[in-house]
């Protein structure tokens, strides 16, 4: 797989869309797990590609979303998400 796979470049573009329909302050980070960091990233949290992995504050994992998500189905999770803090 290269980082510029198809559904990779639509699955980001659906989570920026919908973190940023968010006024909240929410940082989105990807890894590439075509790298070593991002392998280990992976490893270290038993996910394969095209999964969104939600964090709190503090770093731990509240959510692990698996699969290609449109923008409209990601918002009002990530908007739970950061309510529930």
């Amino acid at each position: 797989m290269t980082r510029n796979a198809p559904c990779v470049q639509l699955c980001k573009k659906e989570a920026r869309q919908a973190v940023n329909s968010h006024d909240e302050d929410m940082v989105f980070l990807v890894a590439d797990i075509t790298t070593d960091v991002g392998r280990e990233f992976a490893v270290r949290y038993g996910v394969a590609h095209v999964t969104l992995l939600l964090f709190d504050e503090s770093g731990a994992r509240k959510q692990t979303l698996q699969g290609m998500r449109q923008s409209e189905d990601l918002s009002p999770i990530f908007k739970a998400h950061m309510t529930a803090g």
